[in-house]
């Protein structure tokens, strides 16, 4: 009979949730909707701030906003969803997924057993 032993800690139940956000077909077109829809408009306006209006000090604040928003736009998807995330399970459903799991392999089909001794409906 093979066995496998494994822990959830909070901070897989989170990597988990967000790894299944990133793989997301909407999530992720955000994404490119922030790190390059955004930052090409914003760049187009410093083009026409600067060859039309001769404006190099407003073209100069608009580029460091586009690349600011194309940098820092994936760290702030990341700490939203965490927050969400965060807010998404209560203290009770925290306790009741993380824990030691048992998978064990038996002859007619796999058991797995939770921290509480029992098998997970």
């Amino acid at each position: 009979m093979t066995e496998i032993q494994y822990e959830v800690r909070e901070q897989d139940l989170f990597a988990f949730n967000e790894h299944l956000l990133q793989e997301s077909k909407p999530m992720q077109k955000a994404m490119r909707r922030h790190q390059v829809t955004i930052p090409g408009l914003l760049s187009i306006a410093v083009l026409v701030l600067w060859f039309y209006y001769q404006e190099s000090s407003t073209a100069i604040i608009f580029m460091a906003l586009a690349v600011a928003w194309a940098a820092l736009a994936p760290r702030y998807f990341r700490w939203s969803t965490r927050r969400q995330l965060n807010r998404l399970y209560t203290e009770e459903e925290k306790v009741s997924v993380m824990g030691r799991y048992t998978l064990r392999i038996e002859p007619s089909h796999l058991v797995e057993v939770g921290p509480n001794g029992n098998a997970p409906t």
